[in-house]
């Protein structure tokens, strides 16, 4: 199941890069949709409808990821879920403050902007964005709360949720990484097969080529044979 929905938008027109970024797209859009479901019985609890709105727009988010794909507006799919990624993020640290350790996930947008883009300007454009808006969310949000009025009982838990966040954000950071290291063995490994069918064929090719040429050897005259005979019509016209 969670192989089909990686190999959306997967297609043999496209070349092997492409693939592999659709694929870590697709796993970037089921990690964030398994997480946010996780956080919604939370919310329901203590009725935060701010964070219920962030969640459930973050999970529409991802499920157009997937949409987009399946239409092969991949292009589309990576500035769309690039962009929503730096509101989410920016906007999450506003409503919950520093504690929440939501601003850590900019720095992963550096990496995801590393694989997802080709482009040199707009690679170094999305990293310098998100270094900016780190250390200015640092420095704005220095001592503040953040603008939602979170109940006691929520406030209470709220700095262990922070400690979970930041756990969970080195959990996607490893699977990121493994998942990108496995995708890469395997292109490596299908362009090790394919090479070794080429190689294959062109062994083959050339025996074809060898045998041919001695079947041809074999029938054409020789040269020594051919300069007797042109001999022979010239003796004869002479005589």
């Amino acid at each position: 199941m969670i192989q089909k929905i990686l190999n959306i938008g997967i297609s043999t027109n496209n070349d092997d890069l492409l693939n592999r970024k659709i694929r870590i797209s697709n796993l970037i859009a089921i990690i964030s949709i398994v997480i946010m479901l996780s956080f919604l019985p939370l919310s329901f609890y203590f009725k935060s409808y701010s964070d219920l709105t962030l969640i459930f727009s973050f999970i529409i988010t991802s499920l157009l990821n997937f949409f987009l794909h399946s239409k092969n507006k991949n292009s589309f799919a990576f500035y769309f879920s690039t962009i929503c990624g730096y509101i989410y993020f920016i906007c999450a640290t506003l409503l919950y403050g520093l504690a929440s350790n939501m601003h850590f996930y900019l720095l992963v947008m550096c990496m995801i902007a590393v694989v997802m883009f080709d482009n040199k300007i707009i690679i170094k454009s999305l990293i310098t964005f998100s270094i900016l808006a780190f250390f200015t969310l640092k420095w704005f949000m220095a001592g503040k709360e953040g603008l939602v009025n979170f109940p006691i009982e929520m406030k209470s838990i709220q700095e262990i949720l922070g400690h979970f966040i930041l756990f969970l954000l080195f959990i996607i950071t490893s699977i990121f990484f493994i998942f990108f290291k496995n995708d890469n063995l395997n292109s490596r490994k299908i362009l090790l097969e394919q090479k070794d069918i080429i190689e294959e064929k062109n062994k083959d090719i050339t025996a074809s080529i060898r045998y041919a040429k001695r079947i041809q050897q074999t029938i054409m005259p020789t040269e020594k044979f051919i300069e007797k005979s042109i001999d022979r019509l010239k003796n004869k016209k002479i005589s």
